[in-house]
């Protein structure tokens, strides 16, 4: 018998909130998260026509609640985001403080991360030329791996199954999720921290983005810019943040008296064979259709959709080509939003943050809203302002550059 995974807990900080309820809440209220950033106003962008300023950064987070500001001082930001969420998920959880050592041989940790420590890495590059070696600590390599993300949280709570980190830019965070629900499921693990994270909010890294057509450079709107499937879309914007949840095997849950926010039933994963900087509608499509087979649903089972929605040109493009071609007559019947639209993307939190709003939306009955949409570029049942639904099932994508694409499947836990 397949055996039943389902959420028990969530984490979040994001440009939207620095809580799971936070965010949640900002979510089905449509409001966002960008703010002018120092790191890219203060940037040498050399008279560049197309200067970035704006981001989806983090308001009034305070690291001291989860960890000794030394800690914190000696690693990346991407890593003191990790150990904040899961923190969180796990308080909410109310697992215990650290897991015994036979419980925790069964408990996993994933957690995907990225760009990794991009601007710690520059600026002990900028140490190194300054005042040489010596001055380089020896704290440098575990402040920026990307595997020290699941490290630090499984060290934290002494978790000694699987403990890896999914690298897959936009879908480091659902391999993490998806992957956690394989391994739940397979019986490899009964419980798994699974989430993503980043930092890397930075001048070269938003270059990159903007040489490839991706990132917007609207920055005279720092309410709605990420307008994901209007008319007026010219891309994402950068942001940073992480999320968490607690997968658990349903019997090991309500042994231990855990209710259910939503089960996880179904993850799939494809590649285009291309090095994509946007999702390709083929791709997309045929990962849709692997992740219902997955969870043994048909297109006309699914009530929301949580899309990648990055607010690229062609991306949005193909990824509505997409969910038409998958849900057909139905599409009329879906419930879809880019909850991008409000944090930002990302990156490697992008596909754990979105799993998490996915999950409470079907526990609470209420849709996160996609904010800038004034003139739709498709005909899509878009949520434009706070509603409440009936939904059983719910579907989040994503895509990471270089062609990678994944969906995840969710159902209403009871």
């Amino acid at each position: 018998m397949t055996r039943r995974v389902v959420v028990t807990s969530t984490g979040m900080i994001t440009p939207i909130g620095n809580t799971a309820e936070e965010t949640f809440g900002a979510a089905i209220e449509g409001k966002t998260g960008f703010s002018r950033s120092d790191v890219l106003q203060d940037a040498k962008w050399g008279g560049h026509a197309a200067a970035v300023h704006i981001a989806g950064l983090l308001q009034g987070f305070d690291s001291t609640q989860y960890m000794e500001a030394k800690e914190a001082r000696r690693t990346d930001p991407f890593i003191v985001y990790s150990i904040s969420a899961a923190q969180q998920a796990w308080t909410s959880a109310g697992l215990p403080e650290r897991m015994d050592d036979d419980a925790g041989n069964t408990f996993g940790t994933l957690f995907g991360v990225g760009l990794n420590g991009v601007g710690h890495i520059l600026d002990v590059q900028d140490l190194l030329e300054d005042r040489g070696p010596r001055r380089v600590s020896p704290f440098f390599i575990p402040a920026v791996i990307g595997n020290l993300s699941a490290g630090h949280v499984g060290m934290r709570f002494n978790l000694r199954g699987p403990n890896w980190t999914p690298s897959g830019e936009g879908t480091s965070g659902a391999y993490a999720v998806g992957e956690g629900l394989t391994h739940i499921r397979d019986g490899r693990c009964d419980r798994v921290l699974a989430g993503g994270a980043e930092a890397a909010v930075h001048t070269m890294v938003v270059s990159a983005y903007l040489n490839a057509g991706v990132h917007t450079t609207n920055n005279d709107d720092d309410k709605t810019p990420v307008r994901a499937f209007d008319k007026s879309r010219s891309g994402f914007v950068i942001g940073e943040g992480a999320g968490a949840l607690i997968l658990e095997e349903a019997d090991a849950a309500q042994g231990r008296g855990a209710k259910a926010l939503a089960d996880v039933v179904g993850f799939a994963a494809r590649q285009s064979g291309e090095l994509d900087w946007d999702p390709n509608a083929e791709t997309m499509a045929a990962v849709i259709r692997a992740a219902l087979d997955d969870a043994g649903l048909k297109p006309e089972d699914i009530d929301y959709i949580n899309p990648h929605g990055a607010g690229t040109v062609a991306g949005d493009e193909a990824e509505a080509r997409a969910i038409e071609t998958v849900f057909g007559a139905h599409t009329k019947n879906v419930h879809v939003s880019s909850t991008k639209s409000l944090t930002g993307h990302l990156i490697g939190a992008a596909g754990a943050v979105e799993a998490a709003i996915c999950a409470h939306a079907l526990h609470s009955g209420k849709l996160p809203v996609s904010a800038g949409i004034r003139d739709a570029a498709f005909d899509l049942p878009f949520v434009t302002a706070p509603k409440t639904a009936e939904m059983r099932h719910a579907l989040s994508l994503n895509f990471g550059m270089g062609g990678g694409h994944t969906a995840l499947v969710f159902k209403r836990a009871g």
